[in-house]
């Protein structure tokens, strides 16, 4: 995850196409995690998503996730974009809600595992992120699902919710 997300950072930084935010470079000392994450989200252009077995497994990564599509929905905006990394099945995608979510709406890209389609994938890649493009709303029945599951909650969940202080997690 790390070599390829230091890939992309090489790749646009080479060219002065984009500039990448990473967590130990530009994340602020000091201020809370979720914070620096809220951040770099809505005050990107875009928001590049690097799916691997480790990101569905960390914490951090899925609230990122879960931010970043939270601004694609307010916005209506294509604003994230998701590239899946390795050998990763569709059901491990599909374990994953925020994910699942997404999959299912929109398109996404897969790292190509063969070197000499890396020039073509960074070409499809900036053209993805300079692409503006609206989406379409979300239909009203997805919002009543949600609506019904936060009506269901108990004040004590909710209250739970509220007071959780995350844990630094290093990438």
């Amino acid at each position: 995850e790390t070599a390829v997300i230091k890939q992309l950072d090489s790749q646009f930084s080479k060219t002065n196409l984009f500039h990448t935010c990473f967590e130990a470079r530009d994340f602020i000392p000091g201020e809370d995690h979720i914070s620096n994450i809220r951040d770099a989200i809505w005050c990107s252009k875009k928001t590049v998503c690097i799916v691997t077995k480790e990101f569905l497994k960390d914490g951090w990564c899925i609230e990122a996730f879960n931010l970043a599509q939270s601004r694609l929905y307010t916005e209506l905006k294509d604003v994230l974009i998701m590239v899946v990394v390795g050998r990763l099945p569709q059901f491990k995608l599909m374990r994953c809600s925020p994910i699942r979510t997404f999959v299912r709406s929109r398109h996404y890209m897969h790292w190509p595992e063969d070197f000499q389609d890396l020039g073509w994938f960074y070409e499809k890649l900036a053209k993805s992120i300079l692409k503006e493009e609206k989406i379409k709303k979300q239909s009203d029945v997805v919002l009543q699902t949600i609506s019904k599951q936060i009506g269901n909650w108990s004040s004590e969940h909710i209250s739970t919710i509220d007071t959780v202080t995350p844990s630094c997690v290093a990438h």
